[in-house]
């Protein structure tokens, strides 16, 4: 492990690790040890044993202790911090981890995602945004969401929609079209999205989106979003200031879209290395 620490980036839809490559340089420069995996049941090696385990937990809450246990849990062994960064669904699951396992992690920085904590509430104050999650709908036709994410033209619209000035790269693109390709990755993958309205996963889902992150935080969002509206940042941080005392600072990026970590890398690790140097001077005067 690094003596800076070590920094768990988790990554998102329709995407991979390699998301991540642009942070990833900057983090090592300054020291940092950085592990990008993939999420539980991205990649064709992990999908028996989660579906086995989200059978029997739940599927946000077997990802986010599959998570814990792999690859959190391991290094707090070590006196080295932990920061934790998640982007778009990886967000989703460090919410439930900066929750659950806040006694490994130092800090918590989610890319383009706001405080879930009223989603329902979220959604009724900016009605627009639901035409947003169309895609959500039609993962939920069985068959259909599988072919969805077998094309490239939609999966390519669909971060363009999110992204208007963005091209993927060719390695995350490639990496996608391959782990795609497998039909347990795609059902892995929609169960994710499929959890929400399954009336078994139902109510325990939704009490998941709704963690409260018990580690200082820092959400990080493009103004150029078409994924989550700009303008419901704000109001999710104000719901979210006044439900809990844990730190959270929000930092808009002006011209970036919904993958700020490709499309602004070093405005992006600016804004977490202010968000870590201000926790541990909050931290340092109380343990000496």
């Amino acid at each position: 492990m690094s003596s800076r620490g070590t920094v768990v980036c988790l990554h998102g839809f329709p995407d991979g690790p390699a998301t991540f490559d642009p942070l990833r340089e900057l983090l090592e420069c300054d020291g940092y040890e950085v592990v990008t995996p993939y999420l539980p049941g991205h990649h064709p090696t992990t999908t028996h044993t989660f579906a086995t385990r989200r059978r029997q937990e739940g599927t946000l809450l077997a990802a986010a202790n599959q998570l814990a246990e792999d690859y959190i849990a391991p290094l707090a062994s070590g006196p080295a911090p932990i920061h934790l960064i998640g982007h778009d669904w990886g967000a989703i699951l460090g919410f439930v981890l900066a929750s659950r396992f806040s006694r490994y992690l130092t800090t918590y920085t989610s890319l383009a995602i706001p405080p879930l904590l009223d989603p329902v509430g979220g959604l009724v104050r900016h009605p627009a945004a639901i035409l947003r999650f169309d895609y959500i709908a039609a993962f939920q036709v069985p068959l259909l969401g599988e072919q969805l994410l077998t094309s490239r033209l939609f999966l390519d619209r669909l971060a363009r929609r999110w992204s208007p000035s963005l091209t993927l790269p060719p390695k995350l693109t490639d990496d996608v079209d391959a782990r795609y390709a497998d039909p347990s990755v795609r059902r892995e993958v929609l169960a994710y999205y499929r959890a929400p309205f399954s009336p078994r996963e139902l109510a325990s889902t939704w009490r998941l989106l709704a963690a409260f992150p018990a580690v200082p935080t820092l959400v990080l969002h493009g103004d150029k979003d078409g994924c989550f509206p700009a303008n419901s940042f704000p109001t999710a941080i104000a719901s979210a200031r006044r439900r809990t005392t844990t730190p959270l600072t929000l930092t808009s990026l002006p011209g970036v879209g919904h993958f700020p970590q490709l499309e602004a890398p070093a405005a992006v690790y600016l804004a977490w290395r202010k968000h870590v140097a201000a926790t541990i001077a909050a931290v340092s005067p109380r343990t000496r």
